[in-house]
């Protein structure tokens, strides 16, 4: 049997249900499944309550997933980094957070150092680095990869993203275990340059210290994991 073209979750369904494999079969999902956008339909049309569906990791929270998987779609139906994924022609309804979950809640925008803006406005052209649904693709601010003021200010461009007014305010309404699981919020623990990040909702990437990004094979999860 030629396994070359099935999907890898066929060949070990277990895998995609067991929390401690997120990093890897998130990674299986990305970079060597041939029905990316089918499973991402699939999951919008039976709104799954557990298990990895497209490189989305769900654990009771599809509605405040659902628009990862929308934007899953349509970034490996049109692949490239700087086109920017037109929003549905209808709004998807709003994000209805389970109370259980606590929200990101207010990020940290306050201006960087000059220099440190420079450079993250240059790795991002002048454009959102998120680009989840409805963004307008603009960058309206840069905000803390760190939510706690009193680690100081940044001083490395991978503690921050550029984005949108329309994406800072998803972030803010999403809840912390997925916004750290998509590296746009970081472990206090952790390093910011060795934390993936989803860039641009399609790309797993590693943002360094000197403004650039390298690509990296692995999410978050495989950096910090416990």
């Amino acid at each position: 049997m030629n396994h070359n073209h099935i999907p890898p979750c066929v060949q070990h369904p277990g895998d995609w249900c067991d929390p401690n494999r997120r990093a890897f079969t998130r990674r299986q999902c990305l970079s060597a499944c041939p029905n990316l956008v089918q499973c991402s339909q699939s999951a919008l049309r039976n709104a799954p309550s557990y298990g990895m569906w497209a490189g989305v990791w769900i654990n009771g929270d599809f509605r405040a997933k659902k628009g990862l998987l929308v934007s899953r779609a349509q970034a490996a139906a049109e692949p490239g980094d700087c086109e920017p994924v037109p929003p549905p022609a209808t709004p998807p309804p709003p994000r209805l957070m389970p109370a259980r979950r606590i929200r990101v809640g207010k990020l940290l925008t306050a201006a960087p150092p000059a220099a440190v803006a420079a450079q993250i406005t240059a790795r991002a052209s002048g454009n959102c680095e998120i680009m989840a649904p409805a963004c307008t693709y603009g960058q309206g601010a840069i905000f803390s990869r760190r939510r706690r003021a009193a680690q100081g200010p940044l001083t490395s461009p991978a503690d921050a993203l550029a984005a949108c007014p329309n994406c800072i305010d998803l972030i803010e309404h999403t809840d912390i275990p997925t916004a750290l699981d998509l590296g746009y919020l970081v472990d206090p623990r952790a390093c910011t340059s060795a934390t993936a990040v989803l860039w641009r909702q399609h790309r797993w990437v590693y943002l360094d210290t000197r403004g650039r990004i390298r690509d990296t094979a692995a999410p978050a999860a495989a950096q910090t994991a416990s």
